[in-house]
């Protein structure tokens, strides 16, 4: 499952950085959506496996997936938001529910903390001079708990720009909202828009995450 994992990964970070190509005829345009089919099929297992994992398949998972999860997501969003001609924005979001797969996500990360957390507490009681029970503060340097946050923080961004919205829903937000906080399409999803990079972007999800502080 793993070696599934990795191998979707590589398929979605191969075939990501057609979405910053500018097509000058009309076979660089096809394989540019071909490219952006690859990526969106690769992600869409990628994530629907991981969400089938187990608790402990999450407690145990090696660091690497967590930081391919992240990196996959980001990846997804931007096929959700990018214009680019041909590009069918409704149809990518229709076959990947990223809303839902976030939710399920979510909830798995926290039925592996309760888990851990239970197992923690009956090691204290067992054997109390060599286990004591998380504290509060714990958390902080907890990984399930630094993930779910980073998780949170991508859905409130994805939420904030119509990327869980039909396309015509998302338009008529974008031109009907007069919050700050929402940015017009053309702005972040242009194909090589300098504000479309992973600076910017986790720029934007520290924004939310001091928000939701």
């Amino acid at each position: 499952m793993l070696l599934w994992n990795l191998h979707n990964s590589a398929i979605a970070q191969l075939h990501l950085p057609m979405t910053y190509v500018v097509p000058e005829n009309e076979a660089v345009s096809r394989v540019q959506l071909e490219s952006m089919q690859h990526c969106l099929q690769a992600t869409r297992a990628f994530i629907g496996r991981v969400i089938s994992f187990s608790p402990d398949g999450l407690l145990y998972a090696p660091f690497t997936t967590f930081a391919d999860l992240l990196s996959v997501i980001i990846a997804v969003s931007r096929l959700l938001v990018v214009k680019i001609n041909g590009w069918g924005l409704s149809e990518a979001r229709k076959s990947l529910d990223l809303k839902a797969m976030i939710t399920e996500l979510k909830l798995k990360v926290a039925t592996a903390r309760q888990v851990k957390a239970a197992r923690v507490a009956e090691a204290a009681v067992a054997n109390p001079s060599s286990y004591k029970p998380d504290e509060p503060s714990d958390d902080k340097h907890n990984r399930m708990h630094v993930f779910m946050k980073l998780i949170e923080s991508i859905e409130s961004w994805l939420d904030d720009r119509g990327a869980f919205l039909p396309v015509d829903e998302s338009r008529q937000d974008q031109e009907s909202s007069s919050d700050e906080k929402r940015v017009s399409v053309p702005a972040y999803a242009s194909p090589q828009s300098p504000q479309w990079t992973f600076t910017y972007y986790f720029e934007s999800l520290l924004a939310v995450d001091r928000a939701l502080a």
